[in-house]
């Protein structure tokens, strides 16, 4: 298998195994591609655009599968910063394995 980070502007990763391509999204969804050929993976990977790439040669060509559907639906993704920023005001709504990215604020009565 083969991967590949990218810069994408939902997603960041990008795998290759004999026929399947799978798009990694920031958001935890990864979609699988079937029957794609290894040129356009090629393609995706070194485009200065991959999102326009896939848009435009993969998307409504390939048939795919949602492999993991995505972990923090109810969180809001903030791309904005460098390392990313999620924010939420539903504490239930982090998964376990998520739960160290996050700092609890309080309000005591003074301004956040």
């Amino acid at each position: 298998m083969r991967e590949v980070e990218v810069k994408g502007p939902n997603f960041n990763l990008l795998t290759y195994d004999g026929g399947k391509m799978r798009i990694h999204f920031y958001d935890g969804t990864i979609t699988e591609y079937h029957h794609v050929p290894e040129g356009i993976f090629e393609g995706a990977t070194t485009s200065n655009t991959p999102g326009t790439y896939l848009r435009k040669y993969v998307s409504k060509k390939y048939n795919y599968t949602i492999v993991q559907d995505m972990e923090m639906k109810r969180l809001r993704h903030f791309r904005d910063s460098s390392v990313g920023l999620w924010v939420t005001d539903k504490v239930s709504a982090i998964p376990e394995d998520k739960k160290d990215l996050f700092w609890q604020l309080t309000d005591d009565g003074d301004k956040l």
